[in-house]
């Protein structure tokens, strides 16, 4: 079997963080907007998934 050196996923990137990278850090634990139909107007589900388009 082949040695591989990390894990699974995505190599973990090494860089110098700076204010935006500690912004966009502090905009993910910020309440986001709820998901809205554009067909209906109503929330919690998108146009692909609107019980208004079943008989179609």
């Amino acid at each position: 079997m082949k040695n591989v050196l990390g894990g699974r996923g995505c190599p973990q990137v090494n860089r110098f963080r700076n204010e935006m990278d500690m912004m966009d850090e502090w905009l993910e634990g910020q309440p986001s907007q709820k998901q809205s139909c554009s067909l209906c107007s109503g929330h919690g589900h998108n146009k692909r998934k609107c019980s208004k388009t079943k008989g179609h």
